[in-house]
């Protein structure tokens, strides 16, 4: 059975025993569907606050990230893409040998993804980096030959 089915059925056996609540009486409905109180009383809760759709379950959501990278580094690691266009893996290499900041590859990635940074733009074959020749813009030559 699909996950989307088996929640609308767990959906329809709440709204059943609250609808059947009414009629019999809250501990006879909850024993004929072999319920706790204490579900009922919950499942009464959300139903009352947020109608059908409070009775569907809720994805849990963290409320703190402990190893979420720090809103100054993923300043840095955009501030180095947007002005010398360096890849991760050379924008790793510079925080590292410049800040002191380590931090692997992957997540200069995942935060270059995250912010809509894809990918360096490459020039066509046979046209420079830039417009009068010179090779594109690098924080140190010796940190570009790497």
């Amino acid at each position: 059975m699909h996950k989307e089915a088996r929640e609308e059925l767990r959906v329809r056996l709440k709204l059943v025993v609250l609808e059947l609540a009414i009629d019999l009486g809250i501990t006879k409905a909850c024993r004929e569907f072999e319920v706790p109180r204490s579900s009922y009383y919950r499942w009464k809760q959300k139903y009352e606050k947020a109608g059908q759709p409070g009775l569907y379950r809720e994805r849990p959501i963290a409320s703190h990230h402990p190893r979420r990278t720090v809103p100054e580094v993923v300043e840095k690691i955009l501030e180095l893409r947007k002005e010398y266009q360096l890849g991760a893996l050379r924008i790793k290499y510079y925080l590292d040998r410049y800040h002191g900041i380590r931090i692997s590859e992957s997540t200069v990635s995942r935060v270059l993804k995250a912010h809509g940074s894809r990918g360096c733009p490459r020039p066509l074959p046979g046209v420079p980096c830039t417009p009068n020749g010179m090779p594109k813009r690098c924080p140190d030559t010796i940190f570009r030959w790497m």
